[in-house]
């Protein structure tokens, strides 16, 4: 028995112990093209199709929602669309989204924060239990 515990405990990846790797609540990704995006978004619309909640996405690119309205077996109806200018970011609007829970996924597109920031969302999407994926598209980048 002692042979099998050590077997388990050694089979244990130490980077589960880190809070961001088992329960990923926040990302940056880096998008080359609007396909990986909206391979992106099909991907977190998979994740999240059995849940009653909203996926928000704010400041998509309008290509990419284009091509995910044509995927079957995505609902729509639970895709939030936002646009808002950089400079109108409402950080503590977010926060409490994240917080509250009621969105499966938060997305926001090239949206340029800080440190600060981005560590504040984070801890709000680990707390609402809710995923905030942040998208850069290196087509977009200047």
């Amino acid at each position: 028995m002692t042979t099998i515990k050590e077997r388990n405990i050694s089979n244990l990846d130490s980077k589960c112990f880190m809070k961001s790797t088992c329960a990923p609540w926040f990302d940056i990704k880096n998008m080359e093209n609007n396909s990986q995006i909206t391979q992106l978004y099909n991907a977190i619309c998979q994740q999240h199709k059995h849940e009653k909640k909203w996926i928000l996405m704010i400041n998509p690119e309008d290509e990419t929602l284009e091509t995910l309205a044509n995927v079957n077996n995505i609902d729509a109806s639970k895709i939030l669309r936002v646009n808002i200018k950089e400079n109108k970011l409402n950080l503590k609007s977010i926060k409490n989204t994240l917080i509250k829970g009621n969105c499966s996924a938060v997305i926001m597109s090239d949206t340029h924060l800080k440190s600060d920031e981005l560590s504040q969302l984070s801890f709000s999407a680990k707390k609402g239990k809710t995923h905030c994926i942040l998208v850069n598209n290196a087509n977009t980048l200047h």
